[in-house]
């Protein structure tokens, strides 16, 4: 398995933005750590999944990862535009999105809600060969923070994907 990566850090303004979605979504770390915390079981997805998971939980930093062989070009994270179609892990059908919420493009699609929600079309899957991990940042989240969550994803993943994937 390769690991491909990018540590993003929106403008200053998507600080104001997160606080007005996160009253009503919480960051997919935040919901991991409140569902430990109210004695759930964590959900079992697949090795890379879980190890991404795992380094999200200690840091509290939203971590993405995606198919990188799916991916086409380069990332942007951006507001999404009135109507945009996205279809998430888990979602049956794909919802209409609005002008605050904030999405990671591809060049050619939506590959995630940041900061709670990756696509369906570039999730990584047991026949994933190469994973592209996204920390980002916000302000009050420091740069070494987002830095550690990366390096602790990328490190699980070699750690506990060596029986499943080549590296």
């Amino acid at each position: 398995m390769r690991y491909q990566g990018d540590a993003l850090f929106p403008p200053r303004h998507y600080s104001i933005i997160s606080i007005q979605l996160m009253e009503k979504t919480r960051p997919a770390s935040e919901a991991l750590v409140r569902r430990i915390l109210s004695g759930k079981v964590l959900p079992t997805i697949n090795t890379a999944v879980d190890a991404y998971n795992l380094a999200s939980i200690e840091t509290g930093v939203p971590i993405g990862a995606f198919d990188a062989d799916l991916l086409q070009g380069e990332l942007t994270m951006r507001f999404a535009q009135e109507g945009e179609g996205f279809l998430g892990i888990g979602m049956k059908n794909p919802i209409e999105l609005r002008t605050n919420q904030v999405i990671l493009t591809d060049d050619t699609e939506i590959i995630a809600m940041y900061p709670y929600r990756d696509s369906d079309q570039t999730k990584i899957t047991p026949a994933t060969k190469t994973i592209h991990i996204v920390a980002c940042g916000v302000p009050k989240v420091t740069q070494e923070t987002v830095i550690t969550a990366f390096e602790h994803s990328s490190g699980y993943l070699k750690e506990y994907g060596a029986e499943f994937w080549e590296l």
